[in-house]
C-alpha cells in the first residue's frame, strides 16, 4: 500500500504492481525462512504453523466446501456418492494430519 499509494499502479493489473506485489512476498518469505532456520526454537514453531495451517487451508476447507456445494450427491447416483464419499475421506485424512502433525 504505501509502496503504490496514490499511483494508477495500487488498484491496476499492471507490471509495476505485481513485481511490487510478488517482490515483497518473495522477500517476506525469505526472511521469515532465514529467521526461522536461525533461532533453533522457530524452526520448531514453524512446522506446528505449518501443520495447523496446511491441512485445513489445502484439504479440508475446499472439501467442504466442495460438500456443500454438491450436498444433492449424497443422494445421487453411485459416482455421484462416490465422489462425496470421496471429500468426506479428505475432510477426515485432514482432520487426522492436523491432529498427527501437531
Amino acid at each position: 500500500m504505501r509502496l503504490l499509494r496514490d499511483t494508477r499502479h495500487l488498484q491496476s493489473n499492471s507490471a509495476v504492481h505485481w513485481t511490487t506485489w510478488l517482490g515483497a512476498n518473495l522477500l517476506l518469505g525469505v526472511l521469515g525462512f532465514i529467521f526461522a532456520e536461525a533461532v533453533p526454537i522457530l524452526n520448531y514453531l514453524l512446522g506446528l504453523a505449518g501443520s495447523l495451517c496446511f491441512a485445513p487451508f489445502s484439504l479440508i476447507f475446499p472439501a467442504l466446501l466442495w460438500m456443500h456445494d454438491f450436498k444433492a450427491y449424497r443422494q445421487g447416483s453411485a459416482a455421484q456418492k462416490a465422489s462425496y464419499a470421496f471429500h468426506a475421506a479428505i475432510v477426515l485424512l485432514g482432520l487426522f494430519m492436523v491432529v498427527a502433525g501437531t
